[in-house]
């Protein structure tokens, strides 16, 4: 499979307990995206530990985890602000807020917070505990569109109509579509 270039680097830093869950988005993102890697696990020294090299924490940005009424608390970011990367914290609410908390150099960052204006598409696969929970890839979609080039773009529009294909496949996988929705467990819906 060819790879669809993107300028804007993604790192996602994923929960242990992600990485086996049928539904993850990441693997799509770092089999579909030229320029994104995952990191598995719990903590990381700094930013270069996580990318793996040297770089500027001020031209990188952080998906913030957090509920509607904390992101008001939040400086916005201004749209085009000039980023090398981005970081996806890639888990469960409950296991988001884990990697946040154990990661103190993410406060260093850029802070982007996404209030989506649809529902996900995972709205027909699972039931979230949020309307605005959106998946990992998702969110990468958004911040393509928003921080990226003119390739990254058309890099999100592509990503987007593979995450349409994935829901796609994985509804037909569905044992029936009268079985009701799984709901995450109640270790998933803990508030943000």
């Amino acid at each position: 499979m060819t790879k669809i270039e993107n300028t804007l680097e993604i790192l996602i830093l994923q929960h242990p307990q992600e990485k086996s869950k049928d539904l993850a988005t990441a693997p799509v993102l770092v089999q579909s995206l030229s320029r994104c890697q995952i990191r598995v696990g719990l903590s990381w020294a700094n930013l270069a530990k996580a990318v793996g090299r040297p770089v500027d924490p001020k031209k990188w940005g952080v998906l913030f985890v957090g509920s509607q009424a904390s992101s008001q608390k939040i400086k916005s970011i201004p749209q085009g602000l000039p980023l090398e990367g981005v970081i996806a914290l890639d888990g469960n609410w409950s296991q988001a807020k884990a990697l946040w908390w154990r990661n103190a150099w993410l406060l260093k960052l850029h802070r982007i917070v996404l209030n989506p204006k649809k529902p996900s598409l995972y709205n027909k696969l699972r039931r979230e505990p949020r309307k605005n929970c959106i998946s990992t890839l998702e969110s990468v979609v958004s911040v393509l569109e928003m921080f990226g080039s003119e390739s990254d773009k058309k890099a999100a529009s592509l990503l987007q109509q593979k995450f349409e294909e994935f829901v796609a496949e994985k509804l037909l996988k569905a044992k029936s579509p009268h079985e009701p929705l799984p709901s995450r467990s109640s270790e998933e819906t803990e508030k943000a």
